[in-house]
């Protein structure tokens, strides 16, 4: 059966259980936030148990990125929750002919309603190790900003790349606003 959650995510199996008003039970599923025929990435388990606004937990999992296999897990635990939550986000792994096969995960932290960071970590075959850190805030309606961080020891050519950057927007009197990039 197919299933449509609350938060945009959609589910599938050969047998769906519903057990509970918001859990359910599948055998032989699929789970994603993609509404395409060919999703961006999807997880395949054996058996899942989702609690809708809560988590998936499945055991026998397979991470696909574009219809391609990419990571196996015996037991998985995802958030789906509506909110922002901290954690860990949906490996990141791809392949170039100038950096070679890559593979990342970003961290998450909610910080406070108003504030948030990634953190992130990047490893090259060609390259080498790329950390990133984006921290974001909102003060007011119209105050806000973002700074961006990253390092990369280039094993390519032996250098070390830094990039900084940071935007911010200032809300002044007289509807006037500063801006700093």
């Amino acid at each position: 059966g197919d299933l449509a959650l609350e938060n945009d995510h959609y589910l599938t199996g050969q047998e769906i259980e519903k057990v509970g008003e918001k859990t359910y039970l599948v055998r032989k599923g699929s789970y994603t936030a993609c509404d395409t025929p060919r999703p961006a990435w999807q997880f395949k388990s054996l058996r899942s148990k989702i609690e809708e606004e809560e988590y998936l937990q499945s055991w026998h999992t397979v991470g696909f990125v574009k219809g391609i296999p990419v990571i196996y897990f015996p037991y998985f635990f995802f958030p789906i929750k509506n909110e922002r939550q901290t954690g860990i986000l949906v490996p990141d792994i791809g392949n170039s002919t100038t950096n070679g096969f890559s593979i990342g995960n970003n961290f998450f932290w909610a910080i406070t309603d108003s504030q948030d960071a990634t953190f992130g970590h990047k490893y090259y075959e060609e390259r080498g190790h790329k950390f990133d850190l984006e921290y974001r805030y909102i003060y007011s309606a119209d105050t806000d900003g973002t700074f961006i961080g990253q390092f990369i020891k280039d094993t390519s050519d032996l250098t070390q790349k830094k990039r900084l950057e940071w935007y911010h927007q200032q809300g002044l009197p007289y509807s006037i606003k500063g801006r700093v990039n």
